[in-house]
Order: structure tokens, then sequence, then C-alpha cells
């Protein structure tokens, strides 16, 4: 064997503000499958993923179980590591990898892909077999090399990793991800065990896995897999809401507004008849004017307001994100006040020729 590739991505960005606000506040680590050279056989993997007590971050253990069909003489490892968020420690046969800086000359073709440097040595480019592949700023590759024997090796790779935040919805949901995508280039691919140790963080948590194969997910959940389950690994927190809270999410903002509004027609309805019933032979009712001016204005603020109030029942854990734009609803006042205000008008006008018959 000449060549091994080993890649894992970790992803941590902050997130760019233009005019309209990114619902992902924290984008997380995001950590991938190694790529492996042709010569190598996964015979199985194990992934261990134990989030913390609150939720923000999590250390994850993977380990390999390799089977190398040829020898290899300081074998390059290239991996691409962006703002992980603490240690990242790898371990070949139980012996300790250290990384080195990547040599000038280190510019051949990994066997199966291609890696190239870009100009000025500023960007790499990583191509798999199949035509996709990763740019990554060059500072971010870390590199070592390591000489591996015939037979089979274990390679373990320990991290610790950051949380995706995610505001799109009412409740910030929190996950963090693993790719299992590049594992589809393996020559081959035996077993893998996944466990997500829940026991610090203690409440129910939800991925996009099926039921756990042995335990659950509020303390220990084992997977079983001889095929890849899922492009990549979800694990998800959201939050629980109060009974208030989700009776109000029930009931929307549309659904406050409007029932603010039928109480206020109902109201002023009755205030509109008793007017006419007491003054017959006024021409102009200025409870209708008024009214009609009023409530419209009242029925879409209360539109606005009720994402402050069903945040406010939601607590810290509120997006935030759904109101930011409600104001924009005052646009359509120039409209709804003249609909609203013509009904009263009708309705006056009819209770006036009723009364003077």
């Amino acid at each position: 064997m000449r060549h091994l590739l080993f890649l894992a991505s970790f992803l941590f960005f902050t997130p760019l503000l233009a005019n309209m606000a990114s619902p992902i506040f924290a984008e997380g680590t995001l950590g991938a499958q190694p790529f492996i050279s042709e010569y190598v056989d996964i015979v199985n993997e194990t992934i261990r993923i134990v989030p913390d007590s609150q939720f923000q971050t999590a250390a994850y253990d993977i380990v390999y179980t390799v089977d190398a069909k040829q020898e290899g003489t300081q074998i390059p490892m290239l991996f691409y590591a962006l703002e992980f968020k603490d240690y990242f420690h790898i371990w070949v046969d139980d012996s300790i990898v250290e990384l080195r800086p990547i040599p000038e000359q280190f510019i051949d073709p990994f066997e199966g892909y291609d890696h190239v440097f870009g100009e000025e040595a500023e960007l790499a480019t990583v191509q798999w077999p199949d035509g996709q592949g990763l740019n990554a700023p060059l500072h971010t590759l870390k590199y070592f090399e390591m000489d591996l024997s015939q037979g089979r090796h274990t390679i373990r790779v320990t991290y610790e990793a950051d949380v995706r935040g995610d505001s799109w919805g009412w409740v910030n949901r929190y996950s963090f991800r693993y790719s299992l995508s590049p594992a589809q280039y393996w020559k081959s691919f035996g077993e893998l065990t996944i466990t997500v140790d829940n026991r610090s963080h203690g409440q129910q948590l939800t991925t996009n896995l099926e039921s756990p194969h042995r335990g659950s997910l509020d303390s220990v959940a084992v997977w079983h897999f001889s095929y890849l389950p899922a492009d990549m690994i979800t694990i998800e927190y959201e939050p629980e809401l109060t009974s208030l809270a989700t009776t109000l999410i029930a009931i929307n903002p549309d659904g406050m507004a409007g029932i603010v509004l039928l109480l206020l027609a109902c109201l002023h309805l009755f205030f509109v008849i008793h007017f006419r019933k007491k003054f017959p032979t006024k021409r102009f009712s200025w409870v209708v004017i008024v009214g009609g001016l009023i409530i419209p204005f009242l029925a879409l603020l209360t539109y606005v307001k009720a994402y402050d109030l069903i945040d406010w029942a939601i607590g810290p854990e509120a997006s935030e994100q759904n109101g930011l734009y409600s104001v924009m609803i005052f646009i359509l006042y120039p409209i709804a006040m003249p609909i609203y205000l013509g009904i009263m008008w009708g309705i006056d006008y009819f209770v006036k020729r009723q009364i003077k018959r």
C-alpha cells in the first residue's frame, strides 16, 4: 500500500447576517468518515457520542478496525479540521500520532483520490472518484505520517464537538451530526455500531435513525448495522414546552388576531346598533367611524404582539425568529380598514332604515 487518505471534517461557522437573519445560530461541528485507500478494508467501525449535561458539546470517540492488504511506509494521512471545539487526538494501534506541517512536495495524488494545492498554496482541493470534492483553506488541513504493516490495525479518533443550533420554528433545536456518506467510497464496509450515551443530559432526544436496537435515547442507545443507515447521523434535542406555550402555538398569531377581531367587532356592532336606536335621525354615526378606524388596527397589532406572547410563554429557548417581520402586516391596514368600515357603515345604514319604517 502506497498511500492512505484519512479525512475528517469539523465545521463551526459564525452565521452571516444580511437583511434576513439566518435561522442557524450555531453551525456546530460536522464530523466525517475517513476516506481510505483502495488497499484497505474497513472491518468494523464504532461511533460513540456523549453529549454534555447542557447539550452544548459532545465527546466523539470513533474507532476503525482496518485490514491493510499491503505494507506501507510513511503513509500520509490528511485531515480537514476547521474550528473543532477543543482537543483532537489520533491513535494508531494504541500509539498517539503527532501532527506535522504539510510538506511542500506533498502534491502527488492519493491512491484513488486527487489532492491538489491551489494557487500560492492557499487552497487545497480533494476530489473523490465520482467527481465530488472538498475545497478547503490549506491551513485547515492537518497532516501526519505513519507506518502501516500488512494486516489488521486500529485507528481511533477522539475530539469534542460543538452543538449545531437551529432557530427555524418557534423553539431552538440543537443537534450533533456525523457524516457517513464518505463510506460509500470505501472498498468494503463491515459492521457499524453507533452508541449515544445520553446519561449526562438525560432529556429525550430524537435521531434520524430507526429505533435503538438496544437501550433508549434518554439513557444509552445502541444500534448495529451492516449497511449505511443514512448519509448523516443527526442527534437532535428540542426543549420541552409548557402546556400554555403549546396552546398558544396551536392558536398561532393568525388565530389570535382573528379572535380579537371577532370579539371587538361584536362589541362594536352592539354599540353601533345602540347608538342608532338612540339617535335615529343623525346623518353620521361617530361610533361607526371611530370603531372602523381603531378595530382593524388593534387586530393587526394583536397579530404582531402575539409573537411576543408566544416567545414569553416558551421562555429562554424561544427562537424569536418568527416575528422579525411581523410589523409588515400593517401594510394591510389601508386595505383592511376601508373594508371593515364599509361593512359597519352598511349595517348602520340598514338599522337606520329599519327604524324609520
